[in-house]
C-alpha cells in the first residue's frame, strides 16, 4: 500500500487526474454498498489512505495487551491509524470542492463525520493501552483517574460524530457508548480512592455516587447489543465494586466520620489527560521521488502541466 500510494502521487503529477474511473465499495454500516466510481487519481489516493488506516487499526488490535511491548506497539499503531484518518480529513474538503461532486455519491466511509468518528476511535483505543499499562504498573489512582477521563472524552467525541452518520451499526454505537460511560465511571471511582486516602470521606462518597450515576447509563445494555461482549462483563464488575464500596462508605460516614456529602455539581472537576495524538506515517509525509526505493513509473515522462504549458506557448507563437 505504501509503495502504491507513493507511485500514485508521482503519476498524478504526470497525468491529468480525471482519466480513469476508480470504483470502491463501502463496507461500514449494515451492508456493503457501491461501487462508487469517481474519475480521479486523488479519489484513489484517499481510498488507499483509508485502507492504510484500516491495516494499522488491525495491527493495533492484534498485538498482545498482556505485555509491555505489545501495549507500546499497539499504541503506536492506533495513533498511526488516527494519523491516516486525520490526513483524509485535511484533503477531503478540497477534493470535494475541486471535483464539484454535487450529487455524486461517495462511500459512507469518506463522509467527514464518519472519518472524524474513526479518528477519535483510534485515539481512544491508543489511550486505553496507556491506561492499561498504568493499571498493570500500579500507578497512582490520581494518574489513572485522569487517564480514564481522557479516554471517556475521546469516546464521547467519537460517539457524537458517529451519531451524525448512518455508517455505524447499532452494536458499534452501543460499544462506543459503553466505553464512554465505563471510563468516566472508572475515573470517578479512582478519584474516590484519592479522596479516601486523604481522609475526605464526604468527597469520596460524592465521587462514588457520580461513578454509580455514570454506569447507570449503560448497565442495562446486553452483551448481544454490543460488538465486543467482554466490555459488558467489565462494566458489571466495575458496577459491583462501586456499589459495594459506596454502601460501606455511606455506613461508615453515617456512624463515624459525619462529613457533609457534596452534590455532583459541587464536586471539583476531574482533570482529563490525553497522551496520544495523530501520527503521520512515513508514506504520507512529503517526499521526493528519489526517496522511493522502487522504480518510479513513467519516470522519463514530462509532467502533464509542462506539456500543457509548452503547447500553449507553441500556439501563441503560431
Amino acid at each position: 500500500l505504501d509503495s502504491y500510494y507513493q507511485q500514485l502521487e508521482i503519476i498524478e503529477s504526470k497525468f491529468p487526474s480525471d482519466l480513469i474511473d476508480f470504483p470502491w465499495y463501502g463496507t461500514l454500516g449494515y451492508r456493503v454498498t457501491g461501487p462508487f466510481a469517481i474519475r480521479s487519481l486523488e479519489y484513489e489516493r484517499i481510498n488507499i489512505i483509508y485502507c492504510m488506516a484500516s491495516v494499522y487499526s488491525h495491527l493495533g488490535c492484534n498485538y498482545s495487551s498482556d505485555s509491555e511491548n505489545g501495549l507500546k506497539i499497539a499504541c503506536q499503531r492506533f495513533q498511526e491509524a488516527a494519523g491516516c484518518f486525520e490526513f483524509i480529513i485535511t484533503i477531503l474538503q478540497s477534493f470535494e470542492k475541486k471535483n464539484k461532486l454535487g450529487n455524486v455519491a461517495i462511500p459512507l466511509e469518506l463522509r467527514h463525520e464518519t472519518i472524524l468518528a474513526l479518528k477519535y476511535l483510534m485515539l481512544a483505543q491508543a489511550q486505553e493501552t496507556i491506561w492499561k499499562k498504568s493499571v498493570i504498573d500500579n500507578m497512582k489512582d490520581s494518574v489513572i483517574s485522569k487517564l480514564s477521563m481522557g479516554i471517556s472524552d475521546l469516546y464521547n467525541s467519537c460517539y457524537i460524530s458517529a451519531n451524525k452518520t448512518v455508517s455505524f451499526t447499532k452494536k458499534w454505537l452501543n460499544h462506543i457508548k459503553v466505553k464512554r460511560y465505563h471510563f468516566s465511571s472508572a475515573s470517578y471511582y479512582r478519584r474516590s480512592l484519592v479522596e479516601v486516602s486523604a481522609g475526605n470521606f464526604g468527597l469520596e462518597i460524592g465521587y462514588l455516587k457520580s461513578a454509580a450515576s455514570e454506569i447507570k447509563n449503560i448497565i442495562n445494555i446486553k452483551e448481544s447489543d454490543v460488538s465486543l461482549p467482554n466490555t459488558i462483563a467489565d462494566v458489571k464488575n466495575l458496577s459491583q465494586v462501586i456499589n459495594n464500596t459506596l454502601r460501606v462508605s455511606e455506613r461508615d460516614n453515617d456512624l463515624i466520620h459525619l462529613q457533609l456529602i457534596p452534590s455532583r455539581n459541587e464536586l471539583p472537576l476531574v482533570e482529563k489527560v490525553v497522551l496520544v495524538k495523530e501520527n503521520l506515517v512515513k508514506a504520507l509525509r512529503p517526499v521526493s521521488g528519489a526517496a522511493i526505493s522502487e522504480k518510479k513509473l513513467f519516470d522519463s515522462l514530462l509532467p502533464f502541466i509542462i506539456i500543457q504549458s509548452a503547447q500553449s506557448f507553441k500556439e501563441r507563437l503560431e
